[in-house]
């Protein structure tokens, strides 16, 4: 039996499909570990014309959270937010 977890997003804004290039770790805020990611296409599929204009291309990727069991090429349904304007998004 496999066990499957799932959130719901703050915005449909939020949800991104991708493929995982690669995870390092590495240190985020202070000494708190995680890691960057590198996706590639990636695409924020439920965005309106409008609000891709609202919204800042991600430069950088990051996650508070080992991708276990996920390898290079993998796809990727995900939540992503920007909480900042220097365009990292944090991966949900």
């Amino acid at each position: 039996m496999q066990t499957v977890w799932a959130c719901m997003p703050h915005s449909p804004n939020d949800v991104f499909f991708s493929r995982l290039q690669s995870s390092q770790p590495s240190l985020m805020d202070s000494q708190q570990k995680g890691f960057n990611l590198e996706f590639s296409n990636h695409r924020f599929v439920f965005r309106t014309l409008k609000t891709w204009f609202m919204y800042s291309t991600p430069k950088q990727w990051q996650s508070d959270f080992q991708l276990k069991g996920i390898e290079p090429n993998d796809l990727i349904i995900g939540l992503a937010y920007n909480t900042d304007e220097d365009q990292a998004y944090y991966l949900q």
